[in-house]
């Protein structure tokens, strides 16, 4: 029998201890949490895709590839703010040049309400008051193909525009499309009767 070197006594006490203590395990593994990494509290704000990407790579891209992979995903980042502040000011200088061209169309400077008016619309090309405006100063001076064109797309946006029908209906006149400016002009007339009250009851 092997000799371990322990005594009847040591044995005695080890059994005593394990007796005491009860049977040996492995200590069990604590928690994920407990390892290090923190539980979210409730609540929180997550992090963002972007950061999360960004985290990702840190730990799995090789580190020579990671500055160019973070300068791209900074290039993208920046070129997504960049479009959504560019929407929003270009609707401000529309709104500019609209002010500034309905300043000129009242004055009756319908030149410079032309240009203000065009760049309205390079801007904001279904802008329904700058696309009447402009068929009306093309009405006004004669030029009768451009303002058929606009006018008609200004009645379709502003259906309920008598004057712009009116238009419309004298141009129809004028290139021999008599049903078309008969229709509008039913649409002003009807558009135009007084409502009938109803009479007192009893």
């Amino acid at each position: 029998m092997l000799d371990v070197g322990c005594s009847p006594a040591s044995v005695q006490g080890f059994k005593a201890r394990r007796g005491l203590f009860g049977e040996f395990s492995p200590r069990p593994s604590p928690p994920k949490e407990e390892r290090g990494t923190a539980p979210t509290p409730a609540g929180s704000v997550k992090v963002g895709p972007l950061r999360h990407l960004i985290a990702v790579l840190d730990r799995t891209a090789h580190p020579d590839c990671l500055g160019p992979v973070r300068l791209l995903l900074t290039v993208v980042t920046v070129g997504l703010l960049l479009s959504l502040t560019a929407g929003c000011s270009a609707k401000a200088k529309a709104e500019r040049h609209l002010k500034r061209a309905d300043k000129y169309f009242d004055a009756g400077q319908y030149p410079k309400a032309e240009v203000e008016y065009l760049v309205a619309l390079q801007r904001q090309p279904t802008n329904a008051h700058a696309i009447s405006r402009l068929g009306a100063i093309y009405y006004e001076e004669g030029r009768v193909g451009r303002a058929f064109v606009l006018l008609t797309n200004a009645c379709a946006l502003l259906p309920n525009d008598l004057d712009v029908r009116l238009k419309v209906a004298s141009i129809c006149v004028s290139i021999g499309k008599a049903r078309e400016a008969r229709e509008h002009v039913n649409f002003v007339l009807d558009g135009c009767r007084p409502i009938p009250r109803p009479g007192p009851v009893g």
